[in-house]
């Protein structure tokens, strides 16, 4: 029997097992949304990776007149950024087109340069072009 002047709890137990419900139904929906996130980026990675993979094999068959192999004989370590000017074994002179930041830092790297506007070193593409 209940006592003068203590709450009934009834109540609160009903309500408590209402929260406890909706709270398993939220994580039961959390849980189902982020694997369906999760499923999401993996497809995206993946076709990424194809995408990446099939543009190195194209740069990797490019034709001779495509592109061609040099090095850079600019005594400072090539960057790679934005208005870099350098040299390469030819005699010619290129330029770093702005906007670009690689931080490369490397020392007479042996480069290819493609259609005249992309120079590849290291796996890198960096955006340049001739200036004589």
């Amino acid at each position: 029997m209940q006592r003068w002047g203590a709450p009934s709890t009834r109540g609160h137990d009903a309500r408590l097992q209402r929260l406890q419900a909706e709270l398993a139904a939220t994580e039961a929906a959390l849980q189902a949304q982020l694997e369906a996130d999760l499923a999401a980026i993996e497809t995206s990675s993946q076709a990424r990776l194809r995408a990446l993979q099939q543009g190195a094999a194209q740069r990797g068959s490019s034709s001779g007149s495509d592109c061609f192999s040099a090095s850079i004989t600019s005594s400072d370590a090539f960057l790679g950024n934005s208005d870099e000017v350098f040299n390469l074994d030819d005699g010619s002179v290129w330029k770093v087109v702005v906007g670009e930041y690689n931080y490369l830092y490397r020392y007479y790297p042996r480069v290819k340069i493609c259609r005249g506007s992309t120079l590849i070193v290291d796996d890198v593409n960096v955006s340049v072009y001739r200036v004589r």
